[in-house]
């Protein structure tokens, strides 16, 4: 692959899997990894602490098979430079949801109070980890199977 196939930040010694046969998903293993999307998706509906594990294991154990239960192929230890780079997009998603929500507040559309910050409470949060873990997974299994068929067809990442 080329040099230009890669954005300035990526770690080139790590890849996403799949998308180049590596591992090789049949057709019918996309099938089974969107229909536990879906059911995965089902139960992020859900607020109890069994919902949100059930919405982030029934995606993942199928994906983990397809991988050839090779965890670290989606999963890895973050490096300095990686942590970084998640605290600026992280400053950068805030600075634009500020701007965004100020203009819209502008032009009178509002998204009201959609958490109540009453509600919160420290047995909130494990649910909420593995929610968005779901949520991550509900993301990730798409992007990889829309990178393999361009990969597919184009030869390019």
């Amino acid at each position: 692959m080329s040099e230009i196939s890669w954005f300035a930040f990526e770690n080139k010694d790590l890849d996403f899997p799949i998308y180049k046969k590596n591992p090789h998903v049949p057709k019918w293993g996309w099938i089974v990894l969107f229909i536990a999307l879906f059911v995965g998706f089902l139960f992020q509906m859900g607020s109890s602490i069994f919902s949100a594990i059930l919405a982030c294991l029934i995606p993942l154990i199928p994906l983990l098979y397809f991988l050839k239960w090779d965890y670290k192929a989606i999963f890895q230890k973050p490096k300095l430079s990686e942590v970084g780079l998640a605290v600026a997009l992280f400053v950068g998603y805030i600075v634009y949801a500020l701007v965004i929500g100020t203009l819209l507040e502008g032009v009178g559309i509002t998204g009201g109070d959609l958490v109540d910050s009453a509600t919160l409470t420290v047995m909130s949060l494990p649910p909420l980890i593995f929610s968005l873990m779901g949520e991550e997974l509900i993301k990730f299994i798409p992007f990889v199977f829309f990178l393999r068929l361009s990969f597919k067809y184009s030869n390019k990442r």
